[in-house]
């Protein structure tokens, strides 16, 4: 909890010093967070376990890494769901 609730404030402090600029660098973060439940949904379920079939297999870090390159195609994955939504 303290680490999601750091990197939180770190995410706030970063759009409240670099304005308009700092947040639209950081949208994807911020969206991300917005659809926790999403989020998780996409990485977990559709990304690690079904296409990666990676159930214990990778090291802590190898995660982690691959956690931020999906950080990207998670705001995407939110953003299509939102889209359709919209749609309808």
């Amino acid at each position: 909890m303290l680490f999601s609730l750091g990197g939180a404030l770190v995410t706030l402090a970063l759009c409240l010093l670099g304005g308009a600029r700092a947040a639209a660098w950081l949208r994807p973060i911020t969206l991300i967070g917005g659809d926790a439940l999403k989020a998780f949904i996409f990485l977990i379920f559709l990304i690690f376990r079904f296409l990666l079939d990676a159930w214990q297999v990778y090291a802590y870090p190898q995660v982690l890494a691959i956690g931020l390159g999906l950080i990207p195609a998670t705001a995407g994955w939110i953003a299509l769901i939102g889209w359709i939504r919209e749609r309808r």
